[in-house]
């Protein structure tokens, strides 16, 4: 035991120079000169030395350990990163169970995938971008938006604001196109200058308008608000999307879960610093998504390890907590999970296969339970290692950098073993070159681990929203661009419509403004409030505008063979403007020619 000789070496090195304070041979005091210890006060010494060796031998011996390292080894890990805290910490607290690694391999059975899936709700060929978004968000909650801004307009005193459904909706699609025509400042977009303003913005809204909007914008009552609750601000919203985009779309074969983050540098309890994002500090969101089609039917706003009571989060970790929590409405069902070295754990990869899921994700080799010999190889480029146990398969490859996997939807490779070769005069271990493949494991992961990702980049190109000091309001457009992604994804897989997203975003934001002009205030009576919001030329998606050039036919009476008294056509210099079709504005009998060209009367 050299390592508790030294201990007590240096314990009774201190104890002799602290035997006794008040002999001080280096005193101030010039009446007292010490002239060394007498016999006596050795032999004391020298007693309690001897009694003091005892009282250590039996520490260690009741410590019960052969291992002094051990018995000085809990340290403090709190310097660790959160979330890796807690991950590790459910490692080394589990039961030991190790798994029986073998470099001898076969074949692993995978059940095949038949569960029906794909979006649940059919909107037909004619279908526009706002009839997607409704699925989401519809007019029933812009009518809860403008009811609940009004409230916090009146706790903060303004007698006076009103907003209603038309108002908002304006307001949200004015937002979606301040994602496309970027400026530098908000008031650029009212700017006198030609080149700078933009005409549509102050036709709609006017800027003074717009920004008490975004003041008074609220989500929920204030008077119903609930203090416990971190994201009460949100609350309605979260509780709306989760029901509403599970709702619309069963997920595939092929499942990812990642983090996504919500850009915010504010001061936030639960804000969260991730290094390799581009955004570094922000709101984390974990999300599961289809890794074929990008959608996202389900998305947790992560408030941090404290805020998590969860039993399952305190045994298992954090990783397998995610992973769990959000893939279980989709297990026993044969699908492929995938996710990155975060969440990956034996554990996580066994309970998933004894719910019939089958799952993939790279792993950092000093997870409890990956091989152990796998630990200590020292790979070149091109090496392949592969250890098995039942259908779960240990996957250790070397391109630029050593990858490491777990998984139990994939084959394992056969290992691949560098030889010796003289490069430029010098004996290398080498993989030949006609030796050289990536494993199957690898390609596997890379088309199943990108559905996350490309949704984030979606999101990116066009971010609807504008600044604000209010963290939850970057919540806000985070979840209002999710939903109009979504919308978009649901577009595409309904086939009817071959367009970008871009396309699809002008569209829905003509659609959300419907015309609206601003300069006319809403009003708080319930009669004037339904003119506004069910006025004749904007229902069915269509709305009708001035159209450019000369007065045209109307198609509408054109087709009905209606003609002035003179005989002649009748024209007008309105149309639809979703259809590009002239469409008188006048009453021809009950209806409209706009209304009788969209009802097809």
């Amino acid at each position: 035991m050299i390592f508790s000789e030294f201990l007590k070496q240096t314990y009774n090195f201190f104890s002799m120079a602290s035997y006794d304070f008040n002999i001080n041979p280096y005193s101030s005091d010039e009446e007292e000169v010490f002239a060394g210890f007498s016999v006596e006060e050795i032999a004391e010494i020298r007693q309690r030395r001897q009694h003091q060796d005892r009282e250590i031998e039996e520490m260690f011996d009741e410590s019960g350990t052969n291992s002094d390292v051990e018995f000085f080894a809990s340290g403090d890990e709190d310097d660790e990163e959160e979330d890796d805290e807690s991950n590790e910490s459910a490692d080394e607290d589990a039961p030991p169970d190790p798994l029986q690694w073998s470099n001898t391999l076969s074949d692993i059975n995978v059940e095949e995938f038949s569960v029906r899936h794909g979006p649940t709700k059919d909107l037909g060929g004619q279908a526009t971008s706002k009839d997607f978004l409704n699925l989401f968000i519809n007019d029933d909650y812009l009518d809860e938006i403008a009811r609940c801004s009004v409230a916090y307009a009146r706790s903060k005193g303004d007698e006076s604001f009103v907003t209603n459904r038309a108002e908002i909706s304006a307001y949200l699609g004015l937002n979606i196109l301040m994602g496309i025509h970027r400026l530098p400042q908000l008031e650029m977009f009212w700017d006198s200058d030609e080149f700078i303003g933009v005409e549509g913005f102050k036709k709609t809204i006017p800027k003074q308008r717009f920004k008490t909007l975004g003041k008074y914008l609220h989500l929920v009552d204030p008077g119903d608000e609930d203090a416990n609750d971190v994201l009460c601000k949100v609350r309605s919203l979260v509780t709306l999307l989760e029901d509403k985009f599970a709702d619309a779309y069963i997920p595939g074969k092929n499942v990812s879960v990642d983090e996504g983050l919500v850009k915010f540098n504010g001061r936030l309890s639960f804000k969260q610093y991730m290094p390799m994002k581009p955004d570094k500090f922000g709101i984390k969101v974990w999300m599961l998504a289809d890794a074929d089609n990008y959608y996202v039917p389900r998305f947790q706003v992560y408030l941090g390890k404290n805020r998590t009571n969860s039993e399952l989060f305190q045994l298992k970790g954090l990783g397998y907590y995610v992973v769990w929590t959000l893939g279980e409405p989709y297990l026993d069902d044969h699908r492929h999970f995938f996710f990155d070295n975060f969440f990956t754990s034996t554990d996580l990869m066994r309970d998933l296969e004894s719910r019939d899921t089958y799952a993939c994700g790279t792993v950092r080799i000093n997870r409890r339970d990956f091989p152990a010999d796998l630990k200590r190889e020292k790979l070149v480029r091109g090496e392949i290692r592969t250890r098995q146990c039942g259908n779960l398969v240990a996957t250790m490859w070397r391109d630029k950098r050593v990858v490491s996997l777990l998984s139990t939807n994939t084959p394992p490779e056969a290992e691949i073993h560098a030889e010796q070769q003289i490069v430029r005069g010098r004996r290398k271990q080498v993989v030949p070159a006609d030796s050289m493949k990536k494993p199957d494991v690898v390609a596997v992961y890379n088309d199943g681990m990108n559905g996350v990702d490309v949704n984030d980049q979606y999101r990116s190109y066009y971010p609807a929203g504008s600044v604000s000091r209010k963290w939850w309001k970057y919540l806000l457009w985070f979840f209002f661009n999710l939903s109009i992604v979504n919308s978009y994804i649901l577009e595409k897989l309904a086939g009817h419509k071959k367009r970008s997203q871009l396309a699809f975003r002008r569209e829905l934001a003509r659609l959300l403004i419907a015309g609206y002009n601003g300069y006319k205030r809403p009003s708080s009576s319930g009669k004037r409030a339904i003119q506004t919001l069910t006025r004749e030329e904007n229902l069915g998606g269509h709305f009708l505008g001035k159209l450019q050039g000369r007065k045209k036919a109307c198609a509408m009476c054109s087709k009905a063979g209606r003609k002035r008294s003179e005989g002649r056509t009748f024209e007008t210099s309105f149309g639809c403007e979703q259809c590009g079709v002239p469409l008188c504005r006048q009453m021809r009998g009950e209806k409209s020619c706009f209304s009788q060209w969209h009802g097809g009367d």
